[in-house]
């Protein structure tokens, strides 16, 4: 292990209680903080596969890593195309009380391997007075 987030942990806090007229205390608390961090930094460090998308989403989107499958249209294609997302369009007005053409796409995110719905995100058009 690398001590020295550690000792220069130390060093900062013994610094600063030098200022407050308790060096001891702060070197034990700065030594701390530094033993965390050399502890939490590899965790922190690992990379995270992340999916992000634009504010403005396009006309078909699809997104697929090793399990899911995410796909973003527009509810103009999905009325014209006739096709059914995972939350049928009539929900939106009947359900939730809000206007079809205040809603600019859909996106969700399926498993590959038995379909099952994970994340739904309904995209809404700007106000625009």
């Amino acid at each position: 292990m690398n001590y020295k987030l550690v000792l220069l942990g130390a060093g900062i806090g013994g610094v600063i209680g030098l200022m407050k007229d308790e060096p001891l205390k702060y070197a034990l608390w700065g030594g701390g903080v530094g033993f965390a961090a050399t502890v939490a930094l590899p965790v922190i460090r690992r990379k995270v596969p992340m999916i992000t998308m634009d504010s403005a989403a396009p006309s078909v989107e699809s997104r697929t890593s090793e399990k899911l499958k995410t796909t973003t249209r527009k509810v103009s294609d999905l009325i014209e195309a006739g096709e059914e997302p995972p939350l049928p369009l009539e929900v939106i007005p009947n359900s939730m009380g809000i206007n079809l053409s205040e809603v600019d796409s859909m996106t969700w995110t399926k498993q590959k391997k038995d379909g099952q719905l994970v994340d739904l995100t309904i995209h809404f058009n700007p106000y625009n007075p």
